[in-house]
């Protein structure tokens, strides 16, 4: 279940997707929308741990602005944002970052920033847990359409019911671990009743569960998971975008 580096063998399953391909898969959106979008105005906000993001997003948007945060205050001034986003064209700001201040700040500015003259998305390359912090008011990541690849789906309507069973049993809301542990182990199970065993069932492709998806592909050494999520805010739900 972890997500740190494994020292992979033949006998080695490790049920966690790579970040990297999970940032290959949002610059596959990105390259989408850039061929049917007429001329965004990019930003990108980029603290000193993630420069080489920052680098990497500067090549495929040349013209596009690059907004160092105060490196003390993790702190981006409202008015620099303002001149640098346009009344006339929509307005991708990318955020890389994991400094929870700063992502409650930037979330908080661009959505008092959105008005009907001034379109504003916003994307991130590495979602990080800084995102789940209660002073993040939803609706205004929705208000973004803030979007992400993302290795669960956080989608509460769909857990309701789970929720429920599971608080009946334990007394407790579970927490992500204990629902991702669950739902592995879902997977494990059937994919070792249909195939008798375990690694041949791995070539029964992707499955689906309320907020994880598994799809083991065999590496050099061993086997990983695949599979994620392109996720984006809307109102206050969070929707998958599957024809994208």
């Amino acid at each position: 279940l972890t997500t740190k580096p494994l020292a992979m063998r033949k006998n080695v399953v490790h049920s966690s997707t790579d970040r990297k391909l999970l940032r290959e898969r949002m610059h596959r959106y990105i390259d989408s929308l850039d061929q049917s979008a007429e001329n965004p105005c990019v930003v990108i906000v980029a603290d000193a741990e993630n420069l080489a993001t920052q680098n990497r997003l500067k090549e495929q948007f040349p013209l596009a602005e690059i907004v160092n945060p105060d490196p003390e205050f993790n702190f981006v001034k409202p008015e620099l944002i303002d001149s640098l986003t346009s009344h006339l064209e929509q307005n991708w700001v990318f955020l890389e970052t994991k400094k929870t201040n700063l992502i409650i700040s930037m979330v908080s500015m661009l959505n008092a920033q959105q008005n009907e003259n001034r379109k504003t998305r916003l994307m991130t390359l590495d979602r990080s847990s800084a995102y789940d912090d209660e002073n993040i008011d939803q609706s205004h990541l929705g208000n973004l359409s803030f979007t992400y690849a993302e290795t669960i789906n956080i989608n509460p309507v769909a857990l309701t019911s789970f929720y429920d069973r599971y608080k009946d049993a334990y007394g407790t809301v579970p927490t992500r671990e204990a629902i991702r542990g669950y739902e592995l182990m879902t997977d494990l199970t059937l994919r070792a009743a249909i195939r008798k065993k375990l690694i041949d069932g791995f070539s029964l492709g992707e499955t689906q569960y309320l907020q994880n998806k598994f799809l083991f592909r065999e590496e050099a050494k061993g086997h990983r998971n695949s599979a994620m999520y392109l996720l984006q805010h809307k109102g206050y739900e969070t929707i998958e975008l599957t024809n994208e």
